[in-house]
């Protein structure tokens, strides 16, 4: 009868709710501790709901109006050129004054007129950068996402600032147009933006400083916070499938996956690459670690991925949907304390280049 019929199963379900506490308590959490109350427990409560206690405290109605009220977020850009009126904290018309949320001294002189609003804002979440580690990836609506690329193409090279509920949250320069409608702020900081705790996975450079992968896996699960889910970088020193099993193994019951971002000097990351892995993983019984694929990535690399039917649990895009007229360098470990060194595909030992100058 042509008819589809379309379910979300229950481990799908039960992820979308687990997030939504985690989120809620952040935000509890956040808002409490702002409140000033001393010795607070915050947890869940059941499948969801939150438990607060607050001893000693007199107004619980002050309470409950600060834990009700809408957060509203804002996008402004930041006018660095008007120095006068920002040091005679004076602003000027279509302008206005804003504190950093964590030094009220600091102020920035911002476009009064927000170039995106909270409204537009469809989801922010925890993410991995491919480079940075940490991030906090937001999507937009296509209005959103219209007005968003907008701004940030004309006006690469200046401040936008982040607005949470009057204060500024962050303010980072634009390196690159954002065009396609989500973004990343790879920092820790970025969380405070959506009131997430952010997660990353492990640099390069953690594995070639501890000169191990398991050795910096054990390291990265043994004292980074327990919400953080471990994804584990698995191409700096040997063969993919190889450290892909052996961080599986030392690791097993807590890993959530294996990220590859084999480059091109080594054929890059391929589906029979992806395949190879996933079938060794699954011969030992880890089918539930996911593979996420990261690097330089255009639309033909994933369509070729979903054509052969590799099991990806997730692409990290960058350049293709936030590129703009920066310069792309690579910033690689070639030696560390006198020793060269290097992840697999990089020449070790410093490259010299007549266009630097050394500064260390």
């Amino acid at each position: 009868n042509n008819l589809a019929s379309i379910s979300i199963d229950q481990l799908y379900k039960k992820s979308i709710q687990d997030s939504a506490i985690k989120q809620s308590l952040e935000i509890v959490r956040k808002r409490i501790d702002e409140s000033g109350t001393k010795e607070p427990l915050i947890q869940r409560s059941g499948k969801d709901r939150i438990l607060l206690q607050l001893p000693g405290v007199k107004d619980p109605e002050r309470i409950k109006d600060l834990l009700g009220k809408t957060a509203k977020l804002n996008f402004h850009m930041v006018d660095d050129d008007d120095t006068k009126s920002l040091s005679l904290n004076i602003a000027p018309f279509g302008r206005m004054i804003v504190s950093d949320i964590n030094n009220e001294d600091i102020k920035y002189l911002l476009e009064k007129k927000s170039r995106v609003g909270g409204e537009n804002l469809i989801d922010a979440y925890a993410s991995f950068d491919p480079s940075e580690g940490h991030a906090v990836s937001f999507r937009f609506d296509t209005s959103g996402a219209q007005k968003f690329g907008k701004a940030t193409l004309d006006n690469i090279g200046k401040r936008f600032a982040v607005v949470l509920d009057g204060v500024v949250i962050t303010a980072p320069v634009i390196n690159s147009a954002i065009t396609g409608g989500c973004s990343a702020i790879s920092s820790i900081i970025g969380g405070k933006i959506t009131q997430t705790t952010p997660s990353g996975t492990m640099p390069h450079s953690l594995v070639l400083i501890m000169g191990d992968t398991v050795r910096a896996a054990l390291a990265f699960d043994r004292h980074i916070e327990k919400n953080v889910p471990r994804v584990v970088l698995v191409d700096t020193f040997k063969d993919e499938a190889e450290e892909a099993l052996e961080v599986s193994r030392r690791l097993k019951g807590t890993l959530r996956g294996i990220r590859i971002e084999t480059p091109i000097e080594r054929g890059g990351i391929t589906p029979h690459l992806v395949d190879e892995i996933r079938i060794k993983l699954d011969y030992e019984n880890f089918e539930e670690i996911d593979i996420y694929v990261s690097g330089d990535l255009q639309p033909d690399d994933i369509r070729n991925f979903v054509k052969n039917g590799s099991k990806i649990g997730g692409f990290a895009i960058d350049n293709y949907i936030a590129r703009g007229s920066g310069i792309t360098f690579s910033g690689d470990i070639k030696e560390i304390d006198g020793n060269l060194i290097a992840r697999r595909g990089r020449k070790p030992g410093i490259t010299p280049s007549s266009r630097l100058n050394r500064v260390l």
